[in-house]
């Protein structure tokens, strides 16, 4: 399973996660706005993005991609904050399917 975190996730979370972890910046895509990324992702067979961002499931129209979104619900993007959300994250990655939206926290 391929995964890329948001802009806004703690990369400290790549070495916590079940599958092949990138990051925005890794891939040279930290520019990139929430359609734009999703595209990418699509494009590069991304299974998931990883993100904080609350209003992307109301901006976009999200069952157009495959890459399903799971959307981290942490009081913040404080690494301890998101790293509470670890084991719930990886439960979520193992029943995801391509285009689906998920809130973890």
């Amino acid at each position: 399973m391929q995964i890329l975190l948001d802009h806004m996730v703690p990369h400290e979370l790549r070495r916590l996660l079940e599958g092949d972890v990138f990051t925005t910046q890794f891939m040279g895509w930290d520019q990139l706005q929430n359609g734009q990324l999703l595209e990418a992702c699509d494009e590069r067979g991304f299974d998931v993005l990883l993100t904080h961002d609350k209003n992307m499931r109301h901006q976009q129209e999200l069952t157009q991609y495959q890459t399903a979104v799971l959307q981290l619900d942490a009081p913040s993007n404080d690494p301890e904050d998101v790293r509470l959300l670890v084991p719930q994250i990886n439960e979520a990655l193992r029943d995801l399917t391509p285009g689906e939206f998920v809130v973890v926290g």
